[in-house]
């Protein structure tokens, strides 16, 4: 039963967890003391110009947006009715063999096949 254990395996998986484990609670307390402090460290751009046009862009991406542009799409063209078919059938049936005896005409029998 030892043998199928490879017993150096394990401890390299459960010792890789266990830094893992540490440096995730190593970069948790660096963040909560950084958060403390209100050290946020901004990066230094060594060109004013760069830094210019990133706070160009900043601003208009932050700006309330216009009223956006009309979008001019065709309107939608008339789907088939997958239940068509099956709707005449169904009428056909009903009006061969007067199942139902109320209905008249064939107004009256597509709005009661309508609701089926």
């Amino acid at each position: 039963m030892n043998d199928d254990f490879d017993w150096g395996r394990i401890l390299f998986v459960v010792v890789a967890l266990g830094i893992g484990f540490l440096q995730w609670l190593w970069n948790l307390f660096q963040q909560s003391r950084q958060r403390r402090t209100g050290d946020d460290e901004e990066p230094e751009y060594e060109d004013p110009e760069i830094r210019r046009m990133r706070e160009e862009a900043w601003e208009r991406q932050t700006r309330e947006p216009s009223s956006p542009p009309p979008i001019n799409r065709p309107p939608p063209a008339a789907q088939p009715d997958p239940w068509g078919g099956l709707r005449e059938l169904l009428a056909e049936g009903l009006q061969q063999f007067g199942i139902f005896g109320a209905v008249v005409d064939d107004q009256d029998l597509r709005h009661v096949l309508a609701s089926i």
